[in-house]
């Protein structure tokens, strides 16, 4: 079994966004005990800032990032570089954003509904993620995270155990 932390909505960083640094980082070593040396730490590809709302909780993800890396370190756990995928190409960024202010029952310009206030969310290639961490952390740092990912990656079995006719 492996785990990785999840997003800003995962429990890891919902209680570091809710100030509870401590029990963030007693659950961290919870989550260590059990997975030991299959526990990721994730990180993600975009710097977005949400204040909290009746649809969404409060995510600050460069604050998480950091808090996040230090966790990493301090606890000798591996730091996993992600991204969030909501959509698939970038100019998809104003109809996701118009699928969510329907979801919320909401007017597109509404400031009471879910919103990522940044076009991030779409599938990044490995590059533009490299590039990312780059820019933000450093050459050496971005391709630790993504050797990272790749090492989980190669965990994960090939499910040649599947019939494809039960999988499509």
């Amino acid at each position: 079994l492996i785990c990785l932390t999840a997003c800003g909505n995962g429990i890891i960083s919902q209680l570091l966004s809710s100030g509870k640094i401590d029990e963030a980082e007693k659950t961290l070593l919870r989550l260590k005990s059990i997975y030991q040396d299959n526990l990721g730490i994730e990180i993600q590809a975009n710097n977005m800032e949400r204040n909290q709302s009746f649809f969404s909780e409060r995510i600050d993800q460069k604050f998480l990032n950091r808090k996040l890396i230090d966790f990493g370190k301090k606890h000798n756990i591996k730091i996993v570089a992600t991204s969030n995928s909501h959509y698939l190409l970038k100019e998809e960024h104003k109809v996701h954003d118009v699928l969510l202010a329907i979801g919320s029952h909401q007017p597109v310009y509404s400031n009471f509904r879910l919103k990522y206030n940044v076009p991030d969310f779409y599938l990044k290639s490995g590059e533009e993620i490299k590039s990312f961490f780059s820019r933000n952390f450093g050459e050496e740092f971005a391709q630790s995270v993504c050797d990272n990912s790749v090492y989980f990656a190669n965990l994960c079995e090939v499910p040649d155990w599947i019939d494809p006719k039960y999988s499509n």
